[in-house]
């Protein structure tokens, strides 16, 4: 049976290699693609963003 024990030394592993495949620091060229990646996105979020609607007051 898979115990909490070995669970959590499975997910600390996986967490230890993480963070070492992130120790790197980026080249210009994957900084730019990653920055480049990032402003296409934020650009593709805002015209999704639909427009704000205000409400209709009768009075009767």
């Amino acid at each position: 049976m898979f115990g909490w024990t070995q669970l959590n030394d499975e997910v600390d592993d996986d967490v230890q290699d993480l963070l070492e495949s992130h120790a790197e620091p980026l080249s210009n060229d994957e900084f730019m693609e990653l920055d480049k990646a990032s402003q296409e996105a934020e650009k593709e979020g805002y015209e999704e963003e639909e427009p704000v609607c205000g409400l209709d007051i009768k009075n009767s």
